[in-house]
């Protein structure tokens, strides 16, 4: 399952919730998560450990290079 979200620091926690709550509500186990931020998380650290932790997601893709700006504004 692909699941991408927009966030800055200010969501960190939420997003936690979010995560947690699809790992333990769906069927799908293998999940691709990517995270669009205009500047980079200072909690990025703290959301990989707790992807690592609680829902067993080694790879946390947080790189903007995927994705540009012309990609979303058509």
């Amino acid at each position: 399952m692909n699941l991408l979200f927009a966030i800055d620091d200010n969501f960190v926690q939420q997003l936690e919730t979010v995560l947690l709550s699809i790992h333990l509500n769906t069927k799908s186990q293998e999940f691709n998560i990517y995270v669009l931020q205009k500047n980079r998380l200072t909690k990025e650290a703290e959301l990989a450990a707790f992807c690592k932790r609680q829902i067993a997601i080694n790879k946390l893709n947080t790189s903007s290079k995927h994705f540009s700006h012309k990609d979303f504004n058509g």
